[in-house]
């Protein structure tokens, strides 16, 4: 989905709310096709595109309203081929990759703090454009930079959900001290029979958890790596790992934008590593300064500090271009290439807990 999309005739991106306005239509919030006649649909259809990569076959997906009349989900831009599958190319920031692609694909944009975070960003964009520290054609170049470097790195998707589980507790045995268990350990009045068992297996996989992708290896990520996995068996995905650098450097800057800027953003705190909690919002304006900025910090921080002295402008659709994030998707894509490398299913068993008591058993055995 997409917020905005670009529109040929006004060369312009819009929300469907300056769409309409500058199309002079009225809609009706009530009705689920808004009101809109066939030929406004298909005007649509045939003029805007999707802002990312540029694709065609736009539609309008309303928004909902829950039992308070107020909206649960924001009016979006869908982009379907004509067999009904997604338009996008595969490295584009809306391409689906943990759902059916195409009219079926439960797409569910929650209106919540983000949304406060996505104005925050706006006007910043609108400011930056306004005084010449940005413009549409840059901000267009990077998407199709980034467009470009996603897709010529791409992996053949392999693994089972279950991998993903497994890898995941292996990940997490390095909060265990790597010990291997001996039976002299059995004299110790502390001993711990699980406890050891999980700094056995840390010992074991001492030298395998050093190839993990250094990621922010969280629930969120591995449930989202085995939605990615069963979506797409045996097909081609961007592979993240290329960008890391620049990840790198965009995140680490973004936390300095966020305090240096005091941005009244739902979520400003940093976790001391480069997968922290900014907005996605953030992201994609840190990104853009910086490619502007050929990737130099300080340079894209001093446009920063005239962004932040200038005045806002009374245009805020200039500031349509936010919400893309060119590292969507960073930490599962690349949990999900690691497991492409991995041995099949077929060739070793994926079982954490079977290794465990595995593990235990040999532990007890020795106990006599």
């Amino acid at each position: 989905m997409s917020h905005t999309a670009y529109s040929q005739h006004f060369a312009q991106e819009l929300d469907f709310k300056q769409l309409l306005k500058r199309r002079g239509v009225t809609a009706s919030l009530e009705q689920v096709d808004y009101g809109l006649s066939q030929a406004e649909r298909d005007w649509m259809r045939s003029d805007l595109l999707c802002p990312s990569c540029r694709c065609g076959g736009a539609s309008l997906v309303r928004s909902d309203a829950n039992g308070t009349g107020r909206n649960t989900r924001q009016a979006h831009f869908r982009f379907i081929d004509a067999s009904g599958h997604t338009a996008h190319k595969l490295g584009c920031d809306f391409f689906a990759m943990d759902d059916v692609p195409g009219v079926q694909r439960g797409v569910d944009v929650q209106f919540s703090a983000n949304d406060k975070d996505t104005k925050v960003i706006r006007e910043l964009v609108c400011k930056a454009i306004a005084i010449g520290e940005l413009s549409k054609p840059a901000i267009f170049e990077m998407r199709s930079w980034f467009l470009a470097q996603r897709d010529a790195d791409a992996f053949e998707v392999k693994g089972t959900p279950a991998v993903a589980d497994w890898l995941w507790s292996i990940n997490r045995l390095q909060i265990y001290e790597a010990l291997e268990f001996q039976p002299f350990h059995l004299i110790f009045p502390g001993f711990d029979t699980r406890r050891a068992a999980l700094r056995d297996l840390a010992f074991y996989y001492r030298d395998f958890v050093k190839r993990i992708p250094r990621i922010g290896f969280d629930a969120a990520v591995r449930d989202r790596t085995k939605r990615i996995l069963m979506a797409n068996q045996g097909q081609r995905l961007i592979a993240m790992e290329p960008l890391r650098s620049r990840y790198e450097m965009t995140a680490r800057l973004a936390g300095l934008m966020a305090a240096y800027g005091n941005l009244s953003l739902t979520r400003r705190r940093s976790l001391g590593s480069i997968y922290g909690d900014t907005p996605e919002a953030l992201l994609a304006f840190t990104a853009t300064l910086l490619f502007v900025s050929h990737w130099d910090e300080n340079a894209a921080l001093g446009r920063f500090a005239k962004i932040i002295a200038a005045a806002t402008p009374d245009d805020l659709t200039l500031g349509n271009v936010i919400g893309l994030n060119p590292f969507h998707d960073f930490a599962a894509l690349e949990v999900a290439r690691f497991i492409a490398g991995l041995a099949p299913p077929s060739e070793r068993a994926y079982d954490f807990e079977a290794e465990l008591a595995g593990a235990i058993a040999k532990i007890n055995a020795a106990r006599g």
